[in-house]
């Protein structure tokens, strides 16, 4: 597939896309719910990577005449990273998307450090030689992923978000409908298809809909799921030493001249097996830091103290590129909140629901913390796994079969990536 371009500005807002199936003049829309019910229909509920690149995966089976993206958000807000690994770049480019991060990606030659200016962001085609773009996404996952690591591309959450939703927003079929979905039973027939009713966040001038039993419905909430909990619920499985993370917000009123007008993100490992990721929030005087806190000798730290001397390291490495005045220690730095945690799994109960409904990405379940794997699996087996199963239902009378043809594949992800 020839490579998509972007018509909008490349940092253009980071507005979640409002966009529906009917002009929205005045008295040109029912007051009460408006109801889809057409043939060869798509709904994918959460608007995040998992649900942008499972839209561009289901575009490019061209089996649907309609795609619903439903999310709750207005923003793209995540001012983190993560990593692609080289598994998912045969993907995107069979899904024309290589250009799509093209404004949010930068090439991490190794772990030690990086960081993402945004007059850095840039990708070069020399940094795709030597990657197999005739991939087998059917290969055991073992051989698939064995000794692919660094180098990869780290990419900003919201950028990449941002990307991906303004391509599909120049598509014809494709629409952004913003609020929340729930999941009922169609009761006008005997079959298992569900249907969806979403619920406008601006009902006033935007209406209810709801979209009578679709070919295909794709739940890409994310871990927290709201609707996949509803449906079938989801069990942790238990928790390993090195998932001990943290997650802080440090001041930087006292300090700054001025707001920066460059992002970035540092990440860099740190004694004891330990490493940070550090971002400046944009027109906030604050930076996000968050990583694995938990010592190879397993000695308690003191955490407030190791989050200010993170803060205090990058801030003195990024003098260059922020107009802000250097603290004259760690301890000037506040902190306004920060929280540790440790990173659960989780797996779904089931992983498809009725006769149309699927899970995908964290929605079906959570993997290691380890940096690069879930957004690779997002761009590659998962991705493949869905067009399969869209033309095999599409194809085949056997819905029961092709579902759990996927099923089977979905677990096979979740068991490797929590294994990792």
């Amino acid at each position: 597939m020839e490579d998509l371009k972007l018509i909008l500005p490349p940092h253009s807002s980071y507005n979640v896309p409002i966009k529906y199936p009917f002009k929205n003049k005045k008295n040109s829309i029912p007051l009460n719910d408006y109801r889809i019910d057409e043939n060869n229909t798509a709904v994918i509920i959460g608007g995040g990577p998992g649900g942008l690149l499972s839209a561009f995966a289901l575009h490019q089976t061209q089996l649907y005449s309609s795609i619903y993206i439903i999310e709750k958000r207005g923003s793209y807000s995540r001012n983190t990273a993560f990593n692609l690994r080289p598994q998912c770049f045969a993907m995107f480019k069979k899904l024309g998307l290589l250009n799509a991060f093209s404004g949010a990606s930068n090439f991490v030659p190794s772990l030690r450090f990086h960081q993402m200016h945004q007059n850095q962001l840039e990708i070069s085609e020399e940094q795709f030689t030597g990657f197999d773009e005739n991939v087998d996404y059917s290969m055991s996952l073992s051989s698939l992923f064995k000794g692919y690591g660094w180098p990869h591309h780290a990419v900003k959450i919201n950028d990449f978000e941002k990307n991906l939703s303004q391509l599909l927003f120049q598509m014809d079929n494709i629409y952004f409908l913003h609020g929340v979905a729930e999941i009922i039973d169609d009761n006008r027939s005997n079959s298992s298809m569900k249907t969806v009713r979403f619920k406008s966040i601006d009902p006033i001038n935007y209406p209810n809909i709801t979209i009578e039993n679709p070919e295909l419905i794709v739940i890409a909430e994310g871990a927290r799921s709201i609707t996949r909990d509803s449906l079938v619920g989801s069990y942790e499985i238990s928790t390993r030493k090195s998932e001990h993370w943290f997650t802080a917000s440090v001041s930087l009123e006292d300090i700054q001249k001025k707001e920066a007008e460059n992002n970035f993100t540092v990440l860099e490992d740190q004694p004891d097996g330990k490493f940070i990721i550090a971002g400046w929030l944009p027109k906030q005087s604050e930076m996000l830091i968050n990583g694995n806190i938990i010592s190879s000798d397993g000695n308690p730290i003191d955490l407030e103290k190791y989050i200010k001397e993170s803060a205090y390291r990058v801030i003195h490495r990024e003098q260059q590129y922020l107009d802000i005045m250097m603290p004259s220690s760690p301890s000037d730095l506040s902190i306004n909140s920060f929280n540790d945690f440790l990173v659960k799994f989780l797996r779904a109960k089931q992983f498809s629901y009725g006769d149309n409904l699927v899970f995908i990405g964290d929605a079906a379940g959570t993997g290691s913390p380890l940096g690069g794997y879930g957004i690779t699996f997002l761009g590659s087996v998962y991705v493949n796994s869905l067009i399969e199963l869209a033309s095999e239902l599409r194809n085949f009378s056997d819905k029961e079969s092709a579902l759990k043809k996927y099923c089977e594949k979905v677990n096979n992800i979740i068991t490797y990536w929590q294994s990792i």
